[in-house]
């Protein structure tokens, strides 16, 4: 596969690239210590932000955690849930699109 045929496959699958590159990221992260607050709300001095913790959360879920990840955040869970059956549609309809490509190349050949 050529340089333009790597870019194209990136472009089309660009959602589930990154997906899964977020689901590593967060599982190896270690939460704690210092870190860059990266909250707008917090940072332009709101004292509470609905969203903060979710990546914590999001972490302790994924090492099945569920006691620190419901105290980080109570919807970490359910968001885990969320994108891990968002990861699944897009392999599938990946699997869906190669199949398809196949049968395409295949025909084209007889």
């Amino acid at each position: 596969m050529d340089f333009k045929g790597m870019v194209k496959l990136v472009r089309m699958n660009f959602e589930l690239i990154f997906w899964l590159v977020a689901l590593v990221a967060l599982f190896v992260w270690q939460p704690g210590g210092g870190h860059i607050e990266l909250c707008p709300l917090k940072n332009i001095g709101f004292p509470y932000c609905p969203g903060c913790g979710i990546g914590r959360s999001l972490h302790y879920a994924m090492l099945a955690d569920f006691g620190a990840s419901f105290s980080m955040h109570p919807l970490g869970p359910v968001a885990l849930a969320v994108i891990l059956r968002r990861v699944w549609q897009l392999i599938k309809n990946f699997k869906h699109i190669q199949d398809a490509r196949q049968d395409i190349t295949d025909g084209s050949r007889n």
